[in-house]
């Protein structure tokens, strides 16, 4: 097995354990935890090659903890789904999961995802090197959010002002980036703020700030449609 070092998280005792002793077996060091309340600390005191996360968490959701990894590693993901819920597995694959697969968890399914998983990390690790190597430092790879200025800036490109509509929509996504927030939220929000958006015109703020990100030289807003929920910001972004 490739990918060496291994954080687990699942709320089932019986499965992590199982899981745990699969992947020790397999020759990998295996951080198991039973939630994501540490999280944060783990990604910053370790490096991890996989994240291995339960959908449903006793305090929290895969979708938080794919979302927070991306920001913060370059770790590969799976998620454990309870069940084969569409909308689910969509989700988690738009916030940035790698894979999803159901429980109870087949271990030779678990096995070769993580070792295709690999592969591919390491091929795109071995293009990001030569690109490196062939243009010299890069810009850091996130978004800036600046609320004081209205401003969000991408990764390579210039700055995008935004509009009342769009900074309060896009505030709001960022207040939660990589968990989705409901079409009706995101219109309370401006209705508190005196700006009235009819439903149908959510979508039109949405698209004028894809437009704007393209002109700014961005490559692809990240900020997607949950179906059936609402939008979602899968992006890593620094609010400053």
């Amino acid at each position: 097995m490739g990918m060496r070092q291994i954080l687990l998280i699942d709320g089932d005792t019986e499965s992590r354990e199982k899981t745990r002793q699969h992947l020790l077996s397999r020759g990998a060091a295996v951080s198991a935890q039973p939630g994501a309340e540490d999280l944060d600390t783990l990604l910053a005191g370790q490096r991890f090659d996989l994240v291995v996360c339960a959908l449903d968490l006793p305090q929290d959701n895969g979708f938080s903890v794919t979302a927070r990894v991306r920001m913060n590693s370059h770790a590969g993901v799976i998620l454990i789904a309870a069940d084969s819920n569409r909308d689910d597995r969509l989700l988690a694959l738009t916030v940035g999961a790698d894979h999803v697969i159901s429980r109870p968890v087949d271990l030779r399914e678990l096995d070769m995802l993580i070792d295709n998983l690999q592969r591919r990390l390491q091929m795109l690790g071995d293009a990001s090197s030569d690109r490196a190597s062939d243009q010299g430092p890069q810009r850091p790879a996130h978004w800036v959010f600046d609320p004081a200025q209205w401003t969000l800036c991408p990764p390579a490109g210039e700055s995008i002002q935004l509009s009342l509509a769009e900074y309060i929509v896009l505030g709001r996504l960022l207040d939660q980036p990589g968990e989705p927030v409901r079409r009706d939220e995101l219109l309370r929000v401006l209705d508190r703020q005196d700006v009235r958006v009819f439903s149908r015109n959510l979508d039109m703020v949405i698209s004028r700030l894809r437009r704007k990100a393209a002109r700014a030289g961005a490559v692809s807003l990240p900020v997607m449609a949950a179906r059936g929920i609402g939008y979602v910001f899968t992006g890593r972004v620094v609010v400053v």
